[in-house]
């Protein structure tokens, strides 16, 4: 027998997904706000703490985000792999670590060499207290130079949260500058042609845009992760 609570809680769910995220999207295709980046992701995080919706898709439930979170945990697992990237070897960075959670799948695969940099702070103390050893940093990769050279950088579900262009390309000259010699670049580019999202706070790139900020550098074929691709760049 279904409870009417159950009932209750049923229905309000099916009418959040029906029709209020529908018109939450309108609102913010009629009326963008202005996107100010640390301001935004240190609302997200104080509103979600460690949970993954906080740097998912905020429309879907904490359940459907980990689903998908997992299953990119793996794609990312088994294309490093795939790249001859030996964690245990490497020194990371880690560029929009929000939530630790590539962190934490470095850390379970024996890497012990990492900083994880963010544009806000918010969650740093627990993530020292979950990772004891990896260094964690507030900056702005857009706007302020790194220090450093690294043999693998990430940048996962962050490079379309840059939507100036200006900013976009500093940071692809920063990371550019940083990589080491024989280093890998991991990035995650939109499927689509470039395009801006309802939502100021996301533009989608082709991969035409990070090839032209490292021109001469090779690109590794697309790997599908979710509605983009991931790319290991290195030096020819």
């Amino acid at each position: 027998m279904v409870d009417k609570a159950d009932k209750g809680h049923s229905a309000l769910y099916r009418l959040r997904k029906l029709v209020l995220r529908p018109l939450w999207k309108l609102r913010d295709y009629i009326y963008p706000q202005k996107y100010r980046p640390e301001q935004y992701w240190k609302a997200r995080h104080q509103k979600h703490g460690f949970a993954v919706r906080g740097v998912g898709d905020w429309t879907r439930s904490e359940e459907e985000n980990v689903q998908e979170y997992s299953m990119e945990r793996s794609v990312f697992l088994d294309f490093c792999r795939k790249h001859g990237i030996d964690f245990s070897k490497v020194s990371m960075l880690d560029v929009g670590c929000g939530t630790g959670f590539f962190a934490e799948a470095f850390r379970d695969n024996g890497g012990t060499d990492y900083l994880g940099i963010d544009i806000t702070d918010e969650l740093f103390e627990g993530l020292a207290e979950r990772l004891p050893g990896f260094r964690f940093k507030k900056m702005d990769v857009g706007r302020q130079k790194l220090e450093g050279k690294y043999d693998l950088i990430i940048m996962i579900s962050v490079a379309q949260h840059i939507v100036d262009e200006k900013c976009f390309t500093f940071a692809m000259q920063n990371i550019r500058e940083h990589l080491s010699e024989s280093g890998t670049f991991i990035v995650t580019v939109w499927q689509t042609d470039v395009y801006v999202h309802p939502q100021p706070h996301v533009v989608g790139r082709p991969v035409s845009y990070f090839q032209r900020e490292f021109e001469g550098y090779w690109f590794s074929e697309p790997e599908p992760f979710g509605t983009k691709n991931l790319y290991a760049v290195r030096k020819q």
